[in-house]
């Protein structure tokens, strides 16, 4: 049995990129776009399965961007971002 030769790519494809933090105008940049395709899942799965969704999206300067399937839910929810969240403990999670 003759084995492949082991091919090098010439191109990244669908390979997994390193997270690390941007900085400047390339924060706001990459923000702006992964908050666009995130809304529009959240929007997808609102029709795909009848299901009430809000999105809530926050910058490091705390301007809220959201999405609701009723905006009367996402103002109210906005009105609540300055309290503190709830820890992540096992009686909030089973």
């Amino acid at each position: 049995m003759v084995m492949p030769k082991e091919v090098t790519k010439k191109t990244k494809g669908q390979q997994r990129i390193e997270m690390k933090r941007l900085v400047g105008s390339r924060q706001k940049v990459t923000l702006s776009k992964r908050r666009v395709g995130l809304f529009k899942k959240a929007a997808e799965l609102r029709v795909l399965c009848s299901a009430k969704v809000a999105v809530l999206t926050l910058n490091n300067k705390r301007k809220m961007f959201s999405f609701a399937t009723s905006m009367s839910r996402a103002s109210s929810t906005a009105t609540s971002v300055d309290t503190p969240w709830p820890s992540r403990s096992k009686s909030l999670y089973p």
